[in-house]
């Protein structure tokens, strides 16, 4: 992201698993400034910040850069303007060389394990792997391991 990242424009972006912002990006939500309250969105601020952070844009309107956005977890990565398409390019790169159901499950696993207990969260890692063993990405992956090559994986 580049430029102003503010009000719904802020929470759409907290939406995404990875945000990477230029330096010159600034954050904000000012809906507090022109007497509104922010809507729908303070559990999904607090979910990547904390509660102290969150009361501080959501409270005080308060505008920060993309190096505050980056201490409040707001983003993963903080690149000059020039680069950022390159940033964000080299980012998906990494994903085209992963297989897409294993990025999935893990992915759901992560957004609902840590919401559950202990046990709870490690079955349903047990119970996702246990999906994986007959996909071809899992084929793929050990027969690229026995072949001492790199995977190349298909969506599956």
């Amino acid at each position: 992201m580049t430029g102003f990242c503010l009000g719904a424009g802020l929470i759409l972006a907290l939406c995404c698993d990875f945000r990477i912002a230029s330096q010159k990006t600034v954050f904000a939500l000012s809906e507090i400034k022109i007497g509104m309250a922010v809507l729908a969105s303070t559990q999904r601020i607090t979910s990547v910040a904390s509660i102290a952070a969150t009361k501080e844009l959501v409270l005080l309107g308060q505008r920060i850069n993309a190096q505050a956005a980056f201490t409040y977890g707001f983003v993963c990565q903080v690149v000059p303007a020039d680069q950022l398409d390159l940033a964000v390019n080299i980012l998906a790169d990494k994903f085209r060389k992963l297989p897409p159901l294993s990025i999935a499950i893990a992915k759901r696993i992560i957004n609902q394990g840590y919401r559950l207990s202990l046990r709870e969260s490690q079955h349903l890692e047990i119970d996702s792997r246990a999906q994986l063993l007959d996909t071809p990405g899992f084929h793929e992956a050990v027969k690229s391991y026995l072949e001492k090559r790199t995977p190349r994986f298909i969506g599956d």
